[in-house]
């Protein structure tokens, strides 16, 4: 018997070729926070599918998270488009510090 799959119709944008949204058949883009139990360090990601994503973070299917789980989700906000979620994405990986992480993490959960 064939699988079915989801219809997700992409958008491209033709001059940078590469995927910038959906549109609008309700795919969300997530930008997360996982935390490592092993070394208490933070890893920042984004996806389309959170519950599949941490659990190949936590199998080692990461070059960044390989040695580093189990994870926890501490935080995630969700997006409209991959291209906002990239920005957010980007936004928090240039803070480069943990404590402006966890502010945030903690302004979340007040």
């Amino acid at each position: 018997m064939p699988r079915s799959f989801p219809m997700v119709v992409a958008i491209r944008d033709p001059a940078r070729m590469k995927f910038v949204g959906t549109s609008g058949l309700g795919l969300m883009f997530t930008v997360y926070i996982l935390k490592s139990k092993k070394d208490g360090k933070y890893y920042i990601g984004s996806t389309n599918n959170l519950e599949k994503r941490l659990i190949k973070h936590n199998k080692g299917h990461s070059r960044y998270t390989k040695n580093r789980g189990p994870f926890e989700i501490v935080h995630k906000e969700d997006y409209n488009t991959l291209s906002e979620a990239k920005k957010r994405e980007y936004y928090l990986k240039s803070l480069k510090s943990s404590m402006a992480v966890q502010k945030l993490i903690h302004a979340a959960i007040v």
